[in-house]
């Protein structure tokens, strides 16, 4: 079973995606890093994805990353 959960707000689509085996995968496009998300409607969207237990991001543009290591600037 595949569950594709849309996390972002005001016309914006950032996934979160769930399997039964795979969890906690994000594919955010064009969302900034949670350390440039300075707008409300950014930080609702991390909001949304960090509550769905997600640790792997895959973004639109640049390296797989995990949010353990976003704050300290690291890639996956």
């Amino acid at each position: 079973m595949l569950n594709i959960v849309n996390v972002g707000y005001d016309s914006t689509n950032y996934y979160v995606i769930e399997t039964a085996t795979t969890k906690g995968m994000a594919f955010t496009g064009d969302l900034p890093p949670p350390h440039m998300a300075t707008d409300e409607t950014l930080q609702r969207s991390w909001a949304a994805i960090q509550a769905r237990k997600v640790h792997t991001i895959y973004p639109g543009h640049g390296p797989v990353y995990h949010l353990a290591d976003e704050h300290h600037g690291e890639r996956a």
